[in-house]
């Protein structure tokens, strides 16, 4: 077996995975595309290079972090205190309804907004910046008729967590050291 693992992250009407020693080609959009791979800049977390952030086209990367956890057990996409409220300004501003909360809670009383922008996150890659595309489907979550905004703020870490990694299959590479990311394909149950 080799020294890696797979995981693909669904939402709570799709099936997930982990595989160990190898990767589950199940759960990606086209098997024989090759993966993406970012090689860890900290080798205590699975820490990439975080090259840039955007809104639909408008670059919201600002200042603050050059590096980002990627985890599968935190529940929101947690950026920079400053990215975050750039993305906060900006639905404010493409759509009505949103309430932040002092402990940085952004949602909606009711239904999720239609035709928000998507977030696209930038890793650096091996061979260029990996962009992966985050709809607002996948960043919006309605919890007991409130749609919750799963994008937080952080004065020190940057961690894209199940909302970044339900769009991709992600392969953890130990031996080389690497993260890799190909399309995820959504598998209902």
């Amino acid at each position: 077996a080799q020294a890696v693992f797979g995981i693909a992250l669904g939402k709570a009407d799709e099936i997930s995975s982990a595989r160990f020693g190898g990767v589950d080609s199940t759960f990606m959009e086209d098997p024989s595309a090759p993966f993406e791979y970012a090689p860890l800049v900290n080798t205590d977390y699975w820490t990439v290079g975080y090259a840039g952030l955007k809104m639909g086209s408008k670059d919201i990367f600002g200042t603050g972090a050059t590096t980002a956890i990627v985890d599968s057990g935190t529940t929101v996409a947690l950026l920079s205190t400053e990215q975050a409220n750039a993305v906060i300004a900006e639905l404010k501003a493409t759509t009505t309804g949103l309430t932040v909360q002092s402990n940085g809670i952004a949602f909606y009383d009711g239904p999720c907004p239609t035709g928000a922008a998507d977030v696209t996150v930038s890793i650096a890659g091996a061979n260029g910046n990996i962009d992966v595309a985050i709809p607002s489907s996948q960043y919006f979550e309605l919890i007991q008729g409130q749609c919750v905004l799963r994008i937080m703020g952080s004065p020190q870490l940057v961690i894209l967590g199940d909302v970044f990694m339900r769009n991709v299959y992600s392969v953890f590479d130990q031996g080389n050291s690497r993260v890799g990311f190909k399309k995820a394909k959504a598998i209902k149950k």
